[in-house]
């Protein structure tokens, strides 16, 4: 598994990311991580992103996703909905991130990028 970052994509990210201090989670919003703040019952698939401090990174999220960007991990229950090779990209209508699946198409539209460096 594997996570590709668009360069239009890596600039919305870099706001305010410092590599040395700051990691990334991809996390499903099922209710089940400590992050999640409902589940969702309507068949509907909704990932957010967070960006954390390293020393603040959950046990939970385990697992890392090899990336071209930075270190991104996820819950071991959110890995069954990802694609083997996912991509992050940028909306250029309305500057929003996406993520989807060379196999499974859009995952999440819009991925939510929630700031927890505050």
């Amino acid at each position: 598994m594997q996570i590709t970052i668009t360069p239009a994509a890596q600039a919305k990210l870099e706001e305010k990311y410092q590599p040395s201090e700051n990691m990334f989670i991809l996390d499903l919003d099922d209710g089940v991580s400590s992050l999640s703040e409902q589940g969702n019952c309507a068949l509907i698939q909704k990932f957010k992103i967070y960006r954390i401090k390293i020393a603040e990174l959950p046990c939970e999220f385990n697992q890392e996703i090899p990336s071209n960007f930075s270190h991104i991990y996820s819950h071991p229950d959110a890995e069954m909905f990802f694609d083997t090779t996912m991509k992050i990209d940028l909306n250029p209508q309305n500057q929003t991130l996406i993520l989807s699946g060379a196999h499974s198409g859009i995952l999440s539209d819009p991925l939510e990028l929630i700031d927890l460096t505050d």
